[in-house]
């Protein structure tokens, strides 16, 4: 067996180097695929002008490009989801740690920085042995568990993710239930709306909540 291993070793860092060039192409595509949708878009909506003032609004060639530029918007969201996901790979968490992990961004695939992530129990208040973390310029959190002794307090208990500002107020709080163990990493992604200016009674105050970090930033909704 040890005269093939300098052949085996040979063949994976090639397999390996090809899997990097592979996924770079890839990211690369994505780049492409929403440049070529944005100057589609842009000639759609170029001509949808055109064809609105001479023919009105209802008319069905009118009717058929506004279609055409919802789909291409919906694709160009769903191609940017896949490239922001691309950018943030799942990492390993080590024993003895809990990664959850995952990108906070609006209905328009906009990234929201600032928000804090954290881990709230059933009675709506946070769980302050689990920590907290912020999301980047990109939407990004990365929410590491390193509490030995909470890791197995809370092993297997239902919990949930929540989002909040720097008032404190919560911007969106999960539905389903997530648990935390050792050395495992979970994965969610935040959608909210953005909303300019809630009303107060949509407002809601988080319980002793982690501490004020980032921007204000006024949205409502639930995770999705």
């Amino acid at each position: 067996m040890e005269e093939f291993s300098p052949t085996i070793t040979k063949h994976t860092k090639t397999l390996l180097q090809g899997l990097g060039k592979a996924e770079d192409l890839r990211k690369a595509g994505y780049v492409t695929s929403l440049e070529l949708h944005a100057t589609k878009t842009a000639l759609q909506r170029r001509e949808l002008d055109r064809l609105s003032q001479k023919y009105g609004a209802q008319h069905p060639t009118v009717q058929r490009i506004t279609g055409a530029i919802a789909h291409s918007s919906k694709l160009a969201k769903a191609i940017q989801m896949q490239q922001v996901r691309a950018d943030n790979p799942v990492l390993p968490a080590a024993a003895g740690t809990c990664l959850i992990q995952g990108i906070a961004m609006n209905k328009e695939g906009k990234p929201k920085a600032g928000i804090t992530v954290s881990l709230f129990a059933k009675d709506q208040t946070w769980v302050r042995e689990l920590g907290y973390a912020c999301t980047d310029a990109s939407g990004i959190f990365k929410l590491l568990i390193t509490d030995a002794r909470a890791l197995e307090q809370y092993a297997g208990l239902p919990l949930f993710l929540t989002a909040t500002n720097d008032r404190q107020e919560v911007l969106c709080r999960d539905t389903a239930e997530i648990t935390v163990a050792n050395g495992e990493t979970r994965v969610r992604h935040l959608v909210m709306d953005d909303r300019n200016c809630p009303p107060p009674v949509s407002r809601e105050i988080a319980t002793n909540g982690p501490p004020a970090t980032g921007p204000s930033v006024r949205s409502t909704d639930k995770i999705r």
